[in-house]
């Protein structure tokens, strides 16, 4: 028995240092405090402390045994791989019972549009209504450079571009851990879907859905994927591709300077009636990027976070799928994980030297999830 107790003090101890940094970026929901509240325990970090305590207890008290990947004769949960512990507490913190909570989303957005401005959906997309011809627009990477808008790219713009309200939207993460997760219906019950960097959609329909309105292009897959259109079926390869996409193909071609010019004789030559090819506005990815800078986070943001950050400021219920930043799938199996769900790259994405802090992220969404700001699926639907 003491034995027993110790070794439950133990893992509680574990599981409490797992999420200590949640106390220094723990979510403040009460009028009048930061998102971020370092130095101070939030009311979420204690939350979730209490609840890492009572899952602890109530699955030593049950003597469940499990090793890191297989079935062992212990007493105790094993784990040899840190990723694995904490892929083990958090599926148990998401298995909870969840509710969608309007007052907890209707303070976040009050502190979201406090930052952003009141105009902020009117900057998703480059367009006529807030670029003038012959005007320049700052890079939100490379923010010393500017990109001068001549008049044959302001003739291809939009004349104007609404974001309306949505009372349910899914974002689609690419992440290896949606294979098999059969969630492809759940997403497509979405009034709106994001998607992240044309991820190809036919051959997973079953587990990643099809419904399309806004999937984002970062402009590097025309290199990776295209030649940088040098060939002479490029264009016509990447006009192909994108035909299984609806909505808008939302591309963000003022990140860095690498592949503007690319971008720029996309939108000139595109000729597709399926969807309409557009450019991401620059200062819609400042403005979040600023808020959550003021929120104490520094890492340059994924693709996944800062949609889900702009689904939130228009959709009444926000679900994500597809966002899991670990090599691990979650659940009891802990099967290896691909890097996307559509290809076999390998996973490493826990290097704190990448421009990306997915981890953090994850903690934030999960912090969300449990105050019903939006559900965060994972595992089968």
């Amino acid at each position: 028995m003491k034995a027993f107790q110790t070794s439950k003090v133990y893992l509680t101890i574990i599981l409490l240092l797992n999420f200590v940094y949640l106390s220094f970026i723990g979510f403040q929901l009460q009028s009048g405090n930061s998102c971020f509240a370092p130095g101070r325990t939030s009311t979420i970090s204690r939350s979730l402390s209490r609840q890492a305590e009572s899952i602890t207890t109530s699955d030593l008290s049950e003597n469940r045994t499990r090793n890191s990947l297989t079935d062992s004769e212990q007493k105790i949960w094993v784990f040899t791989d840190d990723n694995l512990e904490k892929i083990y507490f958090y599926n148990r913190l998401l298995k909870k019972e969840h509710s969608f909570n309007k007052a907890n989303l209707k303070t976040f957005r009050d502190k979201l549009f406090g930052v952003l401005g009141d105009d902020f959906n009117n900057y998703l997309v480059v367009h006529r209504g807030n670029t003038a011809n012959n005007s320049q627009l700052q890079y939100n990477g490379s923010k010393k450079l500017r990109f001068n808008v001549t008049d044959k790219v302001y003739r291809r713009l939009p004349h104007n571009f609404t974001v309306k309200e949505y009372r349910r939207c899914s974002v689609v993460g690419n992440s290896g851990a949606i294979l098999q997760s059969r969630c492809g219906q759940d997403i497509d019950k979405a009034d709106f879907v994001y998607r992240c960097n044309a991820a190809p959609i036919r051959p997973f329909v079953k587990d990643a859905g099809e419904k399309t309105n806004i999937t984002s292009f970062n402009p590097s897959i025309l290199g990776k994927r295209y030649h940088r259109l040098t060939h002479n079926d490029s264009l016509t390869l990447f006009l192909r591709d994108m035909k299984e996409y609806y909505g808008i193909v939302w591309a963000s071609c003022f990140s860095f300077q690498a592949y503007t010019t690319e971008c720029i004789q996309v939108l000139c030559n595109y000729t597709n009636t399926e969807n309409q090819f557009v450019l991401a506005h620059p200062d819609h990815f400042l403005r979040v990027e600023r808020f959550w800078r003021s929120q104490g986070f520094k890492k340059r943001l994924t693709s996944g976070f800062y949609l889900a950050t702009a689904a939130l400021s228009h959709c009444s219920e926000v679900h994500l799928y597809g966002f899991w930043p670990f090599t691990h799938k979650s659940g009891s199996t802990f099967e290896q994980l691909s890097y996307h769900y559509y290809d076999n790259l390998s996973y490493n994405t826990a290097s704190s030297k990448g421009p990306h802090g997915m981890m953090t992220e994850f903690a934030i969404l999960v912090q969300f999830h449990l105050r019903g700001i939006l559900k965060l699926h994972a595992g089968e639907c």
